[in-house]
């Protein structure tokens, strides 16, 4: 039985940060300025690059889509922690006068980057994380 992980993953997340940029365009209560998750525009931005990203990587290799996934769970994670560090107490802040970070935003970025890296370590050839 083949475990291809990373490929469909790699779509599916893709996907998702596509559908999210999308809906982060138009009001709505979920993502965007006053939204559930806070996102202004350089966000909607970087949540349609990286799905861009991942979706055109799905129709490579296996070892690219985990690569792609790494590497979105790296800037997440980054992006999510050190908007966690520097909002402190308080929330909605801007960080490097560019981004508006809210508390929500940012679990959802540390769980975005949860989610890409077991997916990509699912199926990291050799090292996979579940075995049949």
């Amino acid at each position: 039985m083949d475990n291809r992980v990373a490929k469909p993953a790699a779509r599916f997340i893709g996907a998702f940060l596509l559908v999210m940029a999308l809906l982060g365009l138009i009001s709505n209560p979920l993502i965007g300025q006053d939204g559930m998750i806070a996102a202004d525009t350089p966000m909607i931005i970087a949540y349609a690059l990286a799905g861009a990203a991942l979706v055109g990587t799905s129709f490579s290799g296996e070892s690219t889509c985990a690569f792609a996934l790494y590497a979105v769970a790296a800037f997440s994670a980054l992006l999510g922690g050190y908007a966690l560090y520097m909002m402190g107490s308080y929330n909605n802040v801007k960080i490097l006068d560019l981004l508006v970070a809210s508390r929500s935003g940012s679990y959802f970025q540390i769980a975005l980057a949860l989610l890409c890296a077991t997916c990509g370590k699912m199926n990291t050839a050799s090292q996979q994380l579940f075995h049949e």
